[in-house]
């Protein structure tokens, strides 16, 4: 009822003629404070206080925004090479590229059963049919990766972009509390990890974070928080799992993290006691730490502050407070901690 008196007083639910003159109107102004939004009477709103709400919301847009520049700005590249190019005459920018660029682009069998395995796709899945589309989906990103080669080398320099990148959001983070964390204490990068032990892109990004543990050792840490989703209905008692075993043995917390990620498609509380046991912990410890649910307090915790902060979906990373959201390939974390250095 309250929703739709707001959308009436609004004009969004309005089903009658109206005195135009009682709406709100709206003037639109340059200048103002340092800040402002607008201003109604004594009433002021911010932008600050607009955009709080709306902070993600906001990059995501930009960032569509940016990608579909940079899309037509390599477009628009590649129409000027090959009308410039004499092999060009009388062929469409499809045509040429089919002729000289991506003609080579094969897939083997064995890259499409890699691919299979990489993304852990079960076997009762796997027909002629599926095959075929993850061919198609192979063979579409190794003509991408042969276009973005020949203008690399047609270009044969970098190119100077004069609109720039969307600027992440900076978010100040909560207390790591007593949070799972990897690294040197005193490292002047921090990570938070936001994840879901049920998530798929969740066990995507494994690799990429265990990558930056190696590559910038000493310079980051990385502070695990849990964020398990409704719709995954072990992931909470894995992330119980995991903070008994963490409670026994902090070293040991990666570990079992990486074993629950490798086996996410089962997560029965046997199966996660049999995660635990090479890793020498107190089993009957463990059991009674899991059967009581210990640390759920300490989860709902975790869930309520990554809510705070805008978050949506697994996994959602912060770079010192800049934030990454999704399983995004290690240049993009390298750029953003690059960036911290």
């Amino acid at each position: 009822m309250i929703r739709f008196i707001l959308l009436f007083l609004l004009g969004l639910g309005s089903y009658s003629c109206s005195d135009s003159h009682s709406k709100v109107s709206y003037v639109y102004k340059t200048g103002g404070k340092p800040g402002l939004a607008a201003k109604a009477g004594d009433i002021e709103v911010s932008n600050a206080e607009i955009e709080k709400e709306l902070i993600l919301e906001i990059y995501e847009k930009e960032k569509n925004i940016f990608r579909m520049k940079e899309s037509k700005l390599k477009q628009l590249l590649i129409e000027k090479i090959v009308a410039a190019d004499p092999q060009g005459k009388g062929l469409s920018v499809e045509e040429y590229l089919q002729r000289n660029v991506v003609n080579k682009a094969t897939v083997s069998q064995k890259e499409i059963d890699d691919f299979v395995k990489e993304q852990k796709i079960p076997g009762n899945h796997i027909n002629d049919q599926f095959k075929q589309q993850i061919k198609s989906y192979l063979v579409s990103q190794k003509e991408k990766d042969l276009i973005d080669e020949w203008l690399g080398k047609k270009v044969g320099k970098p190119v100077e972009v004069y609109f720039q990148k969307p600027a992440r959001p900076q978010f100040t983070m909560p207390a790591i509390g007593n949070s799972p964390v990897y690294g040197d204490e005193n490292a002047p990068v921090t990570i938070y990890e936001y994840s879901d032990y049920q998530c798929p892109h969740c066990a995507q990004a494994v690799p990429t974070i265990k990558e930056i543990k190696k590559k910038f050792k000493g310079k980051v840490k990385v502070v695990y928080k849990n964020f398990p989703l409704p719709n995954h209905p072990d992931a909470r008692k894995a992330s119980l799992a995991a903070m008994c075993v963490h409670e026994q043995k902090s070293d040991k917390f990666w570990d079992f993290h990486e074993k629950v990620f490798e086996n996410q498609r089962f997560l029965s509380d046997d199966k996660l006691k049999l995660y635990a046991k090479p890793l020498g912990i107190d089993e009957a410890k463990f059991t009674a730490c899991l059967e009581s649910k210990k640390y759920e307090a300490q989860v709902n915790k975790d869930i309520e502050e990554g809510t705070a902060l805008g978050i949506r979906s697994t996994p959602t990373f912060f770079v010192n407070g800049k934030i990454i959201t999704g399983a995004q390939p290690l240049d993009v974390f390298e750029e953003v901690i690059n960036e911290s250095l």
